[in-house]
């Protein structure tokens, strides 16, 4: 017996999953913008502007995407482990991610902290739901 991936089911979760955490990164933006973690003078240098909201839900959404797409072409790759072994890269991946926030030039601890409450967010999402909730098991 294996995994297989329902293309409807992929389609559905992953619309649900990409909203939830654009909705939760949007939160954790407020909130973290009101506690002065995102300061108007703190300017992230591939925008040449500082941290606002529509990145950060720009980046949620293309970062659920590309873990969603590996998933998918894991499916194909690896057949009966695609799910243990996508699993296995996205929390490699996440755990990456953490040292995103540190390559911005004057980042105080609470902007880094913001940031990688939203990786995160977005790659527990698809680390959980995404296999969870899109797959049948196969005879």
């Amino acid at each position: 017996m294996h995994d297989k991936i329902v293309g409807k089911k992929l389609v559905l979760t992953s619309l649900i999953t990409i909203f939830v955490a654009v909705v939760i990164n949007t939160l954790v933006y407020w909130i973290a913008t009101t506690l002065g973690a995102f300061p108007d003078d703190l300017i992230i240098e591939m925008a040449k502007a500082p941290m606002t909201l529509p990145p950060v839900i720009v980046s949620t959404i293309v970062g659920m995407l590309g873990g969603i797409l590996v998933f998918w072409v894991f499916s194909f790759i690896f057949r009966r482990t695609f799910v243990k072994v996508f699993r296995i890269v996205a929390v490699i991946v996440l755990l990456l991610s953490f040292v995103t926030p540190f390559s911005v030039p004057d980042a105080t601890v609470a902007f880094i902290i913001a940031l990688n409450v939203m990786h995160i967010v977005a790659g527990i999402l698809v680390i959980i739901f995404i296999p969870s909730h899109s797959i049948q098991e196969v005879k």
